[in-house]
């Protein structure tokens, strides 16, 4: 749109004729039905500031166009500006924000000093032409006498003056400046309802009605809101200003209550959604009229009392809670957190920042707590004190009541976001405090009433996976499973539902009391992977294969490694491909030497693990059939099968660079059985020096010492092996007896107490004729041999 002042210049470089062709352009466009609010209102604003810069400017034929410009400014200022949007009629009877009542107020002041500069123009335009004689006036002159007299002076300017002072009056004065801007108003508009034709002559009658009211004259006020609302040119919005009026005259007659009355029956007439703007005013001047008396909890029930018509009418919950709040929170309140105040105040001042929101907590609790609360008022409070708790860091009581309001009111509209956000804070909660029971408790509580009692809430999905990842994380994994089977086909979290039950499937079939077996869990992971997409089947493939390799079916497991498409996979899957080969190797060395190297190198966590258990395995099953047997391994086997694996284990601890004295352990022993003893030393020395007291550790060095021979090893490693003896035998028991034969046999070595060495066999034998296990009663037993 052109700006006013940019307009005004091409309009008037033409000739002033051009700004009043615009000037009529944009009242017709003002009047036109088929233009919306805004852009009505825009229009003014564009002909006000128009005609206001042609005046400024003062480019006029003669006095009498400037005249007649400046009532035409008024009337625009006055008729449109008040009358557009009911604006006259908000700032009188309804509850005009700080922005509307400026913009009345300044429209009024400029309309009265452009009226009174205007009579004293027209006053002086008549006395001048009353001083040329009759006889001998133009017809110009007499016309221009008649348009002053009867049309100016005698009708538009008493008109627009008393309009303008009863709004000034009844909007923005007080007691003895309201009741002489009345009378003067009065003194305007008296008999002009008789001289002023359709619409305005109705709204003469209104504006004397209203003075007449204020000045205590009840009964000729009655009968001119009487004649105004009956009149044949009345538009609905006369009607209702007559009475409005005739509430005020009640107010000024009877008091307070006898005004509320008029005011609620009026009411009725305004029902529906075309009426709602009509309705709103009413409920407005009821409400000031409670306000106005001190009655704070009658004016704010008067507007909560109209959130079930206005949702009737069509409008959303929570765009009538905003209106509502609005005009609460104008009642003139000290301190708006008092538990004194109307639960309907407290909860329209809830969201200010000022506020103390503790304090404003406590207070709606008190409310809550007492019988009686309308159950739609009961829900908001519940939700604002849901609010005000998580803004006093109470996030439990918060949780807790936004869980008791979406339960009691399920049907309320935002009783979904209420159980999300108690979801949420009960989530954090526990998450932040596993060990609390009561968030425990609250956590699976609200979950689990927000995934039965909202099915079909956007988003559920996303609740239903955090629920079972919650339900896995405390250990109940066969009630996560069932909430990740109702994870909906389709939704963004199907697939991770898919995969993440599957992690879980293969966690029941392990630990020390598994509730599945490792087959059944194959069967399982089989069902899962079939609803999957491709990227999904690949991720249960390799949960399978662990559970194969853990049903002693590492034959199928390798087949199933090998059927999958590494091109396929990401770099965290290609790496634990390796690590699942290496399961699978168990039996072959020369394979799990090949993966066991490769998954050192890939640095990752998971590796080291799969590196330590095949490690272990390989050990334990060489140590079982010694044990078993008597029949100890040579050196080569062991560095066929168990070196390349203590020497990948050795590198991933290397490249990790952890702290993991248990796989540390495990390179120094096999180390040492491949006969590497000077590297088990050096190992020991370097990485397990923080361990170098510890039983095992003591005992790797001692065996290294003694495997060496010199003879400081020797006696090193004898006492070593006396300082296991003494405290050993019912902590590890194959220590202890591995302690007492080396110590016989460093004897034997170094040809010292030889004597000793029967008699203390046969002492053992006489003890446990076991000997701590085959393999080292036959050492005994040839020891025995050499020294009978």
């Amino acid at each position: 749109m052109i700006g006013p002042s940019v307009l005004l210049l091409v309009c008037m470089a033409l000739a002033p004729e051009g700004v009043q062709e615009r000037l009529d352009e944009l009242g017709t466009l003002m009047r036109s039905e088929r233009i919306g609010k805004t852009q009505r209102l825009d229009a003014l604003d564009e002909r006000l500031a128009l005609r206001g810069e042609a005046l400024d400017a003062g480019e006029f034929a003669n006095d009498a166009e400037r005249t007649r410009w400046r009532i035409d400014q008024a009337e625009d200022m006055l008729m449109g500006g008040l009358g557009f949007d009911r604006l006259g009629l908000v700032v009188l009877h309804g509850h005009p924000t700080a922005r509307q009542s400026t913009d009345a107020r300044s429209r009024i002041d400029a309309a009265l000093s452009l009226l009174d500069e205007s009579s004293i123009e027209v006053e002086q335009g008549i006395f001048e032409l009353e001083q040329v004689r009759a006889s001998n006036r133009s017809s110009l002159q007499r016309e221009m006498l008649l348009h002053y007299r009867e049309k100016e002076r005698d009708r538009r300017l008493p008109f627009l003056r008393a309009m303008a002072l009863v709004h000034r009056a009844e909007a923005y004065e007080d007691r003895d400046l309201r009741t002489r801007t009345m009378r003067e108003a009065l003194d305007s508009v008296e008999g002009l309802d008789e001289r002023l034709d359709g619409a305005s002559s109705a709204r003469a009658s209104w504006l004397r009605g209203l003075a007449l009211a204020r000045l205590g004259r009840y009964e000729e006020a009655e009968e001119a809101f009487r004649t105004a609302a009956v009149h044949p040119s009345a538009t609905p919005d006369i009607v209702l200003a007559a009475r409005l009026g005739g509430v005020v005259n009640r107010e000024v007659q009877g008091g307070v209550t006898r005004a509320v009355r008029a005011a609620n029956s009026l009411l009725d007439r305004y029902e529906g959604r075309q009426q709602v703007a009509r309705y709103l005013l009413i409920v407005d001047c009821i409400a000031n009229l409670h306000s106005e008396s001190g009655r704070l909890e009658e004016a704010s029930a008067a507007w909560n009392g109209m959130r079930p018509d206005l949702v009737a009418s069509g409008f959303e919950p929570d765009a009538v809670d905003a209106i509502i709040a609005d005009r609460i929170r104008m009642l003139p309140i000290e301190d708006p957190s008092a538990t004194d105040l109307p639960l309907a105040v407290l909860l329209a001042h809830a969201s200010r920042e000022d506020i103390d929101a503790g304090k404003m907590a406590e207070s709606i609790q008190a409310h809550l707590a007492e019988p009686g609360i309308e159950h739609s008022e009961k829900a908001r409070a519940m939700l604002v004190l849901g609010s005000l708790l998580v803004r006093s860091d109470r996030p439990f009581e918060a949780a807790s009541i936004l869980h008791a309001m979406a339960v009691e009111h399920p049907g309320h509209s935002r009783s979904g976001p209420a159980i999300e956000q108690a979801a949420r804070l009960a989530v954090r909660g526990h998450l932040s405090n596993p060990s609390d029971a009561d968030w425990r408790q609250l956590s699976d509580a609200v979950l689990d009433h927000l995934l039965s009692g909202y099915p079909d809430l956007e988003g559920i999905d996303a609740w239903r996976l955090a629920a079972a990842r919650m339900a896995a994380r405390d250990g109940r994994v066969q009630d996560s499973l069932v909430i990740y089977d109702t994870v909906s086909p389709g939704a963004g979290e199907y697939e991770s539902a898919i995969v993440e039950g599957a992690v879980q499937v293969l966690s029941l079939s392990r630990g020390e009391a598994p509730a599945i077996a490792p087959g059944d869990a194959v069967e399982s992971l089989k069902k899962r992977r079939s609803r999957g997409n491709e990227t999904t089947q690949v991720a249960v493939d390799l949960l399978m294969v662990e559970a194969l390799i853990e049903d002693e079916r590492a034959e199928e497991a390798a087949d199933l490694v090998k059927s999958l498409d590494e091109r396929s996979l990401d770099e965290t899957q290609r790496s634990r491909i390796e690590t699942l080969r290496l399961r699978c190797a168990a039996g072959d060395p020369a394979a799990m030497a090949a993966a066991a190297s490769t998954v050192a190198g890939q640095r990752r966590p998971e590796g080291g693990v799969a590196i330590a258990s095949a490690l272990r395995d390989a050990l334990a099953r060489l140590s079982e059939v010694e044990q078993r047997t008597g029949v100890e391994h040579a050196q080569s086997v062991y560095r066929d099968e168990v070196l390349p694996l203590a020497e990948a284990m050795q590198e991933w601890l290397g490249g990790m660079n952890v702290d993991d004295p248990e796989a540390g352990l495990l390179v120094v022993e096999g180390l040492r059985k491949s006969g590497r003893h000077a590297e088990a030393i050096e190992f020991m020395t370097g990485s397990l020096s923080d361990r170098r007291d510890s039983g095992q550790v003591l005992f790797e060095r001692a065996e290294c010492l003694h495997a060496l021979g010199s003879e400081d090893q020797l006696a090193e490693a004898m006492g070593i092996y006396r300082r296991l003896s003494r405290v050993e035998r019912e902590q590890a028991p194959r220590r202890w007896w591995w302690s007492q034969l080396r110590m016989l046999e460093t004897l034997s070595l170094l040809d010292r107490n030889v004597d000793q060495i029967a008699p203390r066999i046969r002492q053992l034998l006489a003890e446990d004729d076991s000997l701590g296990g085959a393999d080292i009663r036959r050492r005994f037993e040839n020891l025995l041999a050499r020294h009978q």
